[in-house]
C-alpha cells in the first residue's frame, strides 16, 4: 500500500487547480507513480514533483502525466498555460490593454504580443519555432 500524498504546497490559484487536475486524473485511473512511471518516459520523481504544487512543472511532463493516465493532454496543457500565466503576472496589477482594433503605435502592439505570448505559457522560443515548422 503506498502511502498518501502529501498536501498541496501553497501556491497560486492557477497551479493548484493543475495539481488538483492532475492528482484528480490519477487516482481516477487508479495507477500509482511507480505504474505511470513504467508507462512513460519520466521518472517516479519526475510525475511526483509535477504534482507538489512547489512550481509549475515543464509542459512535456504535464503532458505525458495526463496521457498516462488516460486524461486530455490538450485540457492540461490549457491548464498549464493558466499557470504560466498567472505565474508571469505581477502580483496585484491589472494590465489594461486597449482593443486590437485600435493598436496605433508600436508600444500598443507590443504590448499585445507579449501578452499573447504569456497567454500561451511563455513557452522557450526555440519550442515557438519547432512548433512554426523550424523556419525561424
Amino acid at each position: 500500500m503506498a502511502r498518501p500524498e502529501t498536501p498541496v504546497a501553497s501556491c497560486r490559484v492557477s497551479l493548484h487547480a493543475l495539481v488538483s487536475w492532475l492528482r484528480l486524473r490519477r487516482a481516477q485511473s487508479g495507477l500509482s507513480l511507480a505504474q505511470m512511471s513504467q508507462r512513460t518516459t519520466m521518472s517516479k520523481a519526475t510525475l511526483s514533483r509535477a504534482t507538489s504544487g512547489h512550481g509549475i512543472p515543464a509542459l512535456s511532463v504535464v503532458r505525458v502525466f495526463a496521457q498516462a493516465c488516460g486524461a486530455s493532454p490538450d485540457e492540461a496543457e490549457r491548464l498549464w498555460k493558466q499557470a504560466r500565466y498567472e505565474e508571469r503576472s505581477p502580483l496585484g496589477e491589472a494590465t489594461q490593454l486597449i482593443h486590437l482594433d485600435y493598436v496605433n503605435t508600436y508600444a500598443d502592439l507590443h504590448a499585445h504580443l507579449l501578452d499573447m505570448y504569456h497567454r500561451d505559457g511563455s513557452r522557450p522560443y526555440r519550442d515557438l519555432e519547432q512548433q512554426a515548422g523550424g523556419n525561424g
